[in-house]
């Protein structure tokens, strides 16, 4: 049994398309260790992330998550238990968004930020943002393929 956690959080400062590279680079290394997989997420100044693996791996990781002072605001939308990975073969996977995906997935992508704005009070609102965005997601992706 595995445990699959999402989670968003605003960047605690402005961020380059090269940090993000480098967060998801280490992320990479440090999850192969642990048996972590997931994929990574970043528009305008949010993360959205999705990490899965042993239980106690996972709950480690995203402490130092919570920890991180690159972090801030990070709300915690589900955690489950899941008998089998999405991400198997990545160790970290950085989701990036074309032009056209992105003003598909604008007004999205507001919602997900106002709703990170809301310091945990919109829980609700993210679970269901949460639903929507694999809904649309598993409708785009054909197949994952292992990675780094």
């Amino acid at each position: 049994m595995l445990t699959r956690l999402k989670y968003v959080s605003r960047f605690a400062r402005p961020m380059s398309p090269a940090d993000v590279q480098a967060i998801v680079e280490a992320a990479q290394r440090h999850n192969a260790t642990i048996g972590v997989t997931g994929m990574l997420l970043a528009f305008g100044e949010v993360f959205m992330q999705v990490i899965e693996g042993p239980t106690e791996a996972v709950r480690a990781l995203f402490g130092r998550i919570v920890a991180d002072p690159r972090h801030r605001d990070v709300i915690l939308i589900r955690s489950q238990r899941v008998d089998r990975a999405i991400f198997a073969g990545w160790s970290m996977r950085l989701l990036e968004l074309d032009a056209a995906a992105r003003r598909e997935a604008g007004p999205l992508l507001v919602l997900i930020d106002a709703a990170s704005r809301g310091g945990g009070r919109d829980a609700d609102l993210l679970r269901d943002i949460d639903d929507m965005t694999w809904r649309t997601l598993g409708e785009r992706v054909v197949t994952l393929r292992p990675t780094g």
